[in-house]
């Protein structure tokens, strides 16, 4: 455990809780950093493991940063060693393409953070998985006890890298999956960089499909905000966490341009005709789209979450409009510093490839 530490008020010794150590895999990347500060805030001396620096000056004096890979068992151990909590976030992103390094990153980096876990003492291990697991869902609302259909070797990475986390039980460990859906808020680029620029250029949305669906999100801090209370409460189990404001991509997008002033408006583009295209985009490496994008955007898709709320007291505060409103404003504020790149997939823009001549004509 941290070391016992006191606090004075007035002339009287106040005996305060003992500082906990919480080690954040993946701390530096767009999720992992919110995590990171909402533990600060709580008062939690936090280890960042990461392969970045998190590159966010109001923390960096806060934390202790070591530099590694999540497939380095050794290191791991090292950075895990005395720890209180351990939230492992780490992990390729669909964005990366990256093949075998999904196996590697998503299931054997899991399978090293379990390790560490446990080599340090900790009882209780909350581990970040994703809505891709479900793949396709056949039927609405998705729950805990929907079946698996992964979509993609990053999917089934996932759901394998899942899978390596819940066998800790049988060690004696405490588990809390959390799987969210599509994150977003200040700091998110990734393929929101390319949405976001067309809404502040005041060029055509395009979107695969209607865009009628509905379709939910989540904002950063309310992700943070569960994997906390899934610690706090020591949980045990799996988890799907959204907002419950949510509409449809058109509504919500659509209501973004307006509210900032921008002539945008959503495009649909027939999925039937563009998605061969996209995908053969994608297998050249022409295109900022996987298949993660151009196979689910045109459907929709949302959690039920009452297990969330119910077991970990969680409540969502944002919903679509106001996650999004707050990473455009972010966007807007940072490019016109020139300080969009932030390092990690989801913290920095994505390439363009073909895509960029419908970006043309942005301011």
């Amino acid at each position: 455990m941290g070391d016992d530490f006191r606090a004075t008020l007035g002339s009287v010794a106040v005996e305060a809780l003992p500082v906990r150590k919480c080690v954040v895999t993946g701390g530096s990347g767009f999720v992992g950093i919110a995590l990171v500060r909402r533990l600060l805030a709580e008062g939690c001396a936090v280890t960042v493991y990461d392969l970045g620096d998190p590159n966010a000056p109001d923390i960096k004096n806060d934390i202790v940063f070591v530099r590694g890979d999540v497939r380095d068992r050794d290191g791991l151990r090292t950075a895990a060693r005395a720890a209180d909590a351990f939230f492992h976030i780490a992990a390729m992103v669909p964005l990366t393409r990256a093949g075998k390094g999904f196996w590697e990153v998503n299931v054997g980096g899991v399978e090293n953070a379990v390790d560490a876990a446990l080599s340090a003492g900790v009882g209780h291990f909350v581990h970040l998985s994703s809505s891709a697991i479900y793949g396709i869902p056949a039927t609405l609302p998705v729950t805990e006890s929907t079946a698996p259909t992964p979509l993609g070797e990053y999917g089934r990475s996932k759901l394998a890298g899942e899978r390596a986390a819940q066998k800790a039980r049988d060690r004696g460990l405490k588990v809390a999956v959390i799987r969210p859906r599509t994150v977003v808020g200040p700091g998110r680029l990734g393929i929101f960089d390319l949405l976001f620029e067309w809404i502040r250029g005041g060029r055509p949305i395009f979107m695969l499909g209607s865009g009628n669906k509905p379709f939910q999100l989540l904002s950063n801090r309310d992700l943070a905000e569960a994997m906390l209370l899934a610690n706090r409460t020591q949980a045990d189990g799996e988890f799907n966490v959204g907002t419950d404001r949510f509409t449809t991509l058109r509504q919500d997008l659509n209501h973004l341009a307006e509210a900032v002033a921008s002539r945008s408006r959503m495009v649909s583009i027939p999925s039937w005709l563009a998605r061969p295209g996209l995908q053969a985009l994608d297998w050249l490496r022409l295109s900022p789209l996987v298949d993660w994008h151009y196979k689910t955007i045109d459907k929709e898709f949302w959690f039920d979450i009452q297990r969330a709320q119910q077991i970990l007291g969680w409540q969502p505060r944002d919903s679509n409009f106001e996650m999004l409103s707050q990473a455009f404003q972010w966007y807007v504020e940072n490019r016109s510093a020139g300080e969009l790149s932030q390092g990690s997939t989801h913290r920095a823009p994505i390439s363009r490839g073909l895509f960029r001549v419908l970006s043309k004509g942005t301011k």
